[in-house]
């Protein structure tokens, strides 16, 4: 209850025109207190229960607000047609979920709200291009101070942001605790402080060392290659036509020998037997201690996950289309509709998770809106990509750019891309790159 007057200051402030702050305090709430406040004490026991719900009412105010004051607020844009084609599709899908399937609104409502919170692209897009550098530059100090807190964890063993548990990693004789609570903006912001960093000298410096090593700090794998290779693409895309292909040449004759030889230990390997037999839907032939070793957070487990879903997809056309419906995990109606066995293991059923799962981002996209809906949801990260790959040279576009095929690499091995924080940074530097276009070249904004 303590949080709950946040919206009124928070929509009180962005109707006195004081939006940067107003804003703040939107992604403190979103942010779950910036990582530093339990879900818990979000909870109001009356169907709202995370800092993101109340986060929700501040970006109702806000667009509420100016819908009134501002014209032309929901004009037409490039975007804004595939905001409200996937719009459009998601109001269907809440329709056939209630009047087909039967499903109760609580349900509708916890599995789909996060989807509005594109609805911010119409907020950012009328403040001011100083309004929202100023954000980004207030959100950019908060993570560099967040990631130092990560650190301190690293070095202590302990957590002190928000809990989201951990494992060991082994580095030689070296035993570190690999915790999972990364903050929620640590990667946008990581490649934000090696091509925009909003401070200058001594300061950029250290900042930019902060976020890169607290993100190398979480030792996940996935994470380090894909960041890596996000940078070696950075590093190309910046270079001269003459010697990106000189580049390419190169990295294509290393990488070729290299996928030939891991692809083969793979090959031989049980993992991808085991692979085999998940793709060809021989669910029946794992055993629940193959299933088990598939939890050591390998590929062959997340992929595990999703073909068991896209099996179910093809075994149900009405459910390509429009999903299986927006249930929650405990749904009576998932209980009654799914069998799923690959999973981590529910401690309340002892069987496996049948919808949501942290390990990789599509199956609860593809059971919910089934391909097209998943489809329209990744075109709104895609337009944004490619946009700004198209625009590379401004350093805003770039790092939004690499952060999107950072998310989408590891959208493999984590739930990300259905954390909405993924979204509302790109989406707010994009109005930042379409605002200094118009204003330094008169294009259209989108």
């Amino acid at each position: 209850m303590v949080f709950f007057p946040f919206i009124f200051v928070a929509i009180y402030l962005y109707a006195r025109g004081t939006k940067t702050l107003a804003l703040l305090i939107f992604f403190f709430l979103i942010m779950s207190g910036f990582n530093l406040i339990p879900e818990t004490m979000f909870d109001l026991g009356v169907g709202i229960s995370k800092g993101s719900d109340l986060a929700f009412f501040i970006l109702l105010g806000c667009l509420v607000l100016d819908g009134i004051c501002i014209k032309g607020f929901f004009r037409m844009d490039s975007y804004t047609k595939w905001l409200l084609a996937f719009y459009v599709f998601l109001l269907v899908c809440v329709a056939y979920s209630k009047f087909v399937i039967h499903l109760p609104w609580t349900d509708i409502i916890k599995t789909s709200r996060f989807y509005f919170f594109f609805m911010a692209y119409f907020i950012f897009r009328n403040m001011e291009m100083d309004e929202l550098e100023k954000l980004l530059k207030y959100l950019f100090l908060v993570t560099v101070g967040l990631a130092s807190l990560f650190l301190l964890q690293v070095l202590l063993g302990t957590e002190i942001l928000n809990s989201s548990g951990f494992s060991f990693f082994e580095l030689g004789d070296f035993k570190f605790k690999r915790f999972y609570n990364h903050p929620f903006t640590l990667n946008f912001m990581a490649l934000l402080a090696i091509y925009k960093n909003p401070l200058k000298g001594l300061p950029r410096l250290v900042t930019m060392a902060i976020l890169v090593l607290a993100l190398l700090g979480g030792f996940h794998r996935s994470l380090t290659g894909a960041f890596c290779l996000v940078l070696i693409v950075g590093y190309i895309i910046q270079l001269p036509h003459s010697r990106k292909v000189k580049v390419f040449i190169i990295s294509l004759s290393l990488l070729v020998p290299t996928v030939v030889f891991f692809g083969h230990r793979f090959l031989n390997s049980r993992a991808y037997l085991d692979m085999v037999s998940v793709t060809e839907g021989n669910f029946a032939e794992l055993e629940w201690e193959t299933i088990a070793s598939f939890q050591e957070s390998t590929f062959a487990f997340r992929m595990g996950i999703l073909f068991e879903k896209i099996i179910y997809l093809s075994e149900n056309p009405v459910a390509q289309v429009l999903g299986a419906g927006l249930m929650t995990e405990y749904s009576s109606q998932a209980n009654k509709q799914f069998d799923f066995v690959v999973g981590l293991t529910d401690g309340s059923t002892d069987s496996a998770v049948q919808i949501e799962t942290s390990d990789i981002s599509y199956p609860p996209l593809l059971l919910r809106t089934g391909y097209v809906g998943t489809a329209l949801f990744l075109m709104l990260y895609i337009y944004i990509m490619v946009y700004c790959y198209k625009r590379s040279s401004n350093k805003y576009a770039l790092s939004s750019f690499l952060f999107i095929l950072l998310s989408l690499l590891i959208s493999f091995f984590s739930s990300n891309l259905l954390t909405p924080v993924t979204f509302l940074l790109p989406l707010l530097t994009f109005n930042i790159v379409q605002k200094q276009y118009a204003k330094q070249s008169g294009e259209s904004p989108s």
